[in-house]
């Protein structure tokens, strides 16, 4: 959430010293602060440097490995913190970053799924105004009953310090909130809750009925309690509290984690009790596993006498106690202690540990309770798509094995059934139970390492293979459905894919590479024109990083023609090398080539969304049209006879919360948003609302530190001349922070005189009164394409994208018998006839690998494209213009006509 954007930086502790006392003192005789070339460290009294945290005169202060103070966000114990610019600890207060605000609680936690002063902090902190949220704030006193909340529901106890939920739905989380002092009761009766917060303290919360909840996250010392007629279990409670004192597990769950301050108080049954940190736990009830992770030194388990622990897996030091009865020790560090009163029945080492308890079976003291062998329970669900039998849960015997159940016999080509265990992997029937668990039976496609492309159950990509089998995946059910991926180790490409589906695809924070070579590669493309198929629907890619090399860029996204809606969020983007040097036209990071509408008949406008998102790199095209985010954007009009454009039908795009680091440079057009000039061409047709123009392009919370350099550089989007500023560079600005500037080119050819003549026995010449050496190109730009649908339609589609015909051209060095261009048309063959022209030999691509041939007739040149189904017809007017260049580099452009 909180990665690359910092921008805090440490300038003076006086700020430190009025905001905690009145004076920091240097206290050289016991400890002090030092400054080393602008970096504060604290010496403690025994002269070591301080690490971790430190309380000097009622400030907090956090420090890195190496002594040095942190500055800005910082994270803890699964919790964020705000250091200041002083490095102290911010507390109840708002800070803001990077133009998000953000709540700071009283205690220091960064406050999330949470409501203050008429905002709410969502999951990643972030404020925004309650009437925008689909979450409710409740503080009446008064029952509610059978509703169904789509978001958050915030009981607060302040006011409403007695409440009951019967029959009531949270499709978000139920969080308690308070002041911390007042003491609260909320009881749930058969209702169903996906999550359970609690974030005050003195609050009860009971369950009762047939209440179904799934998590329970504790981050005060408040207590969650079972009633007499409660009869479920909660699968997951996380103890999370960073204040001191005693929790008490009372309902029965499937798994408890611990990363607190506070001691936890085990009163209920638990399958798997697993410590992060340092922890004094009691256990009260019988617990199947408890797991102390190496992050947990010095915790202390004490098992009470009636009390059974299956297993111990210690791979930190950690004291046991208690007259309780334990029936295996793993002690994998040396360190593990035992009292003399505790039951140990079995004790296993691993690799290299000395120390370890030994098996204690006292004659008196020990418990009665409890088996030899812990044992645990496998439970079975079947995928309600499949019509089987779900088979009867089992006991299973630690270490010990199961049969595989039977499986239905009918299947699909390229599918199998599998049973598979909670995170969607194919469960391996060979193995030892060690745990208890939930086997599901699904459907699953056979080109993926599991899952059934479901959100609970996504498809397994483990590797490049499996990554181009999204090309290919089978749908064979409703293909309206959302298909959901999720990627599993880091691979390189060598080529894009296609998709034709709504996807959904989670990177799991792995690593997508670019492989040799010189081109763009992107991971979905939105029109193949190859196979002439077309992409539709939503896709949603998140939790990934691209790497492209110098000579290949990897985009996400490539020309998005026919997909109705595009979310890309919490994508990395950075270069293996110095620079990007791409051969390519409308380059860009996250989306490459063009956002264009071109389906049939959209009810909504097509709709990208950009958010999260962090690039750190250049890119660099010694051709026109390099963006930071986006190739290309082209506003609708599908009507040469309208004047301007149809706001109606245009794409919309928003960028936010995202940040661009390196350079952005091309020959000519180059910008941040994105790099090329049509935005601006389209609207100086005639009169048009800026107001209309804000609403197709949204930028909230953007980053940019870098430089853009090109023959026309802006900051947002791009005019075709110096004369012609676009009014939407100043009115996005303020959305824009950082340390950026702009080089723009002059046009070294702007006030040339030249002349472009028709082949006379040779091919197209020039001449020019510039008496540079440069070397020059003939540029014929058609914009009026229109598109075949390939599904009978009569109209088609017209695509204004400026294809650009590239020719070689010559000085000329007798005028006398020349002929000026005056004329240049764009047609396809079919009209070859009509115009009296005869069938061109050949076709050479030198449009975009469009075949394009080249005719003359009275003194008019036509530029021919052959119809071969890829349109319905060319008839446009044809703007040409001379290129001159400078080695690699365009130096200048000239209009001929």
């Amino acid at each position: 959430m909180k990665s690359n954007k910092t921008k805090s930086a440490m300038t003076s502790l006086v700020v430190a010293a009025m905001l905690c006392s009145a004076a920091m003192p240097i206290r050289a005789a016991e400890a002090q602060w030092v400054n080393n070339n602008g970096t504060w460290s604290y010496v403690k009294e025994d002269g070591s440097i301080a690490k971790g945290w430190i309380k000097d005169n009622d400030c907090w202060y956090a420090f890195d490995d190496n002594g040095a103070m942190r500055t800005g966000w910082i994270a803890s114990n699964e919790h964020w913190y705000f250091m200041g610019e002083s490095g102290v600890m911010q507390a109840d207060a708002w800070v803001e970053d990077n133009g998000a605000r953000y709540y700071i609680k009283g205690t220091g936690v960064m406050a999330k799924d949470y409501v203050k002063d008429g905002y709410e902090l969502t999951e990643d902190g972030k404020a925004i105004p309650l009437a925008e949220s689909k979450s409710v704030v409740l503080t009446d006193p008064e029952a509610i009953e059978g509703e169904v909340i789509e978001g958050n529901l915030y009981v607060d106890v302040t006011t409403a310090k007695a409440l009951e939920l019967k029959g009531v739905t949270v499709k978000g989380k139920l969080v308690v909130i308070g002041d911390n002092q007042t003491a609260g009761k909320l009881t749930i009766t058969d209702s169903k809750i996906e999550s359970i917060s609690t974030q005050t303290r003195n609050t009860e919360v009971v369950l009762s009925g047939e209440t179904e909840v799934k998590t329970i996250v504790l981050e005060e010392t408040a207590a969650v309690t079972p009633d007499k007629n409660f009869k479920g279990e909660v699968e997951k409670i996380e103890v999370q509290s960073t204040t001191k004192g005693e929790i008490v597990i009372e309902v029965p769950a499937q798994e408890v984690s611990t990363r607190t301050y506070a001691s936890v108080d085990i009163q209920a049954s638990v399958e798997s009790l697993e410590v992060k940190t340092d922890t004094q736990i009691k256990v009260n009830a019988d617990v199947k596993n408890v797991v102390v992770t190496e992050s947990a030194k010095d915790t202390k388990v004490e098992v009470s006498k009636g009390s059974t622990v299956g297993t111990i897996t210690a791979d930190a030091p950690v004291k046991i106690e208690g007259s309780g009865t334990i029936n295996k020790v793993e002690a994998n560090v040396d360190g593990v202690e035992a009292g003399k009163d505790t039951v140990i029945k079995d004790v296993e080492t691993g690799k290299d540990v000395e120390q370890a308890p030994e098996v204690n079976k006292p004659s008196t003291g020990g418990s009665s309770g409890g088996t030899s062998t812990s044992s645990y329970t496998v439970k079975y669900a079947v995928d309600s798509s499949i019509p089987f039998d779900v088979p009867a849960a089992i006991t299973v015997t630690s270490g010990s094995t199961i049969t595989e159940p039977a499986k239905p016999e009918d299947t699909v080509a390229g599918y199998s059934y599998k049973w598979v265990t909670s995170d969607g992997k194919p469960f391996d029937f060979s193995s030892k139970i060690r745990n208890s668990m939930t086997l599901t039976l699904i459907l699953t496609n056979n080109d993926f390492a599991g899952g059934n492309g479901s959100e609970s159950f996504p498809y397994l990509v483990a590797d490049v293979n499996q990554f181009y089998a999204l090309e290919n995946l089978n749908v064979i059910n409703d293909s309206s459905k959302t298909y959901h991926f999720k990627q599993l180790n880091n691979f390189t490409l060598d080529r894009s894919i296609t998709t034709h589906y709504n996807l959904s695809y989670d990177g799991g924070g792995h690593k997508i590479i670019a492989c040799t070579g010189d081109r763009i590669l992107a991971l979905f493309v939105g029109y193949d024109s190859k196979g002439k198929t077309k992409s539709t629907g939503a896709i949603e890619i998140f939790n990934v990083e691209l790497v492209s090399n110098k000579t290949v860029g990897l985009s996400i996204i490539s020309d998005p023609w026919y997909i109705d809606e595009i979310n890309l969020h919490d994508i990395k983007c950075s270069i293996d090398g110095d620079i990007l040097n791409i051969n390519k036209t409308n380059y860009a990071f996250l989306i490459a080539g063009a956002i264009y509408d071109d389906r049939e008949t959209p009810a909504t406008p097509q709709k990208i969304t950009i958010n999260n998102c962090d690039i750190v790199g250049s890119v660099v095209t010694n051709q026109t049209n390099a963006g930071g985010f986006v190739g290309a954007y082209y506003p609708y009009d599908n009507d040469k006879d309208i004047v301007g454009v149809n706001y109606q039908k245009s794409p919309l795009l928003k960028i936010s919360n995202s940040s661009f680091n390196g350079d952005i440079t091309a020959n000519a057009f180059a910008g941040l948003i994105y790099g090329n000039p049509t935005y601006y061409q389209y609207f100086k047709k005639g009169n048009y609302d800026e107001s209309e123009i804000n609403k197709l392009i949204v930028v909230d919370h953007v980053v940019f530190n870098g430089k853009v350099t090109a023959n026309y550089a802006n900051l947002f989007a791009f005019s075709d001349s110096e004369a012609q500023k676009p009014i939407w560079n100043v009115t996005y600005k303020d959305a824009i922070t950082g340390n950026y500037n702009f080089i723009n080119r002059t046009n070294q050819i702007a006030n040339d005189a030249v002349k472009v003549y028709l082949p006379n026995g040779e091919g197209f010449t020039y001449t020019t009164n510039n008496t540079n050496n440069y070397t020059y190109q003939l540029v014929f730009s058609v914009n009026e394409i229109v598109i075949s649908t390939g599904e009978g339609t009569e109209e088609g589609k017209l695509v204004s994208n400026g294809r650009k015909i590239f020719l070689d051209v010559s000085e000329a060095e007798d005028t006398g018998s020349l002929t000026e261009i005056t004329e240049v048309k764009a047609i396809d063959s079919s009209k070859l006839s009509s115009l009296g022209l005869t069938e061109p030999i050949s076709y050479d691509k030198y449009c975009e690998n469009w075949p394009v041939a080249i005719a003359l007739k009275d003194k008019i040149v036509y530029i021919v494209f052959e119809n071969n189904g890829t349109f319905e017809s060319v008839n446009s007017a044809v703007v040409t213009s001379l290129y001159a260049y400078n080695g690699n580099a365009l130096v200048g452009t000239k209009n001929i006509k």
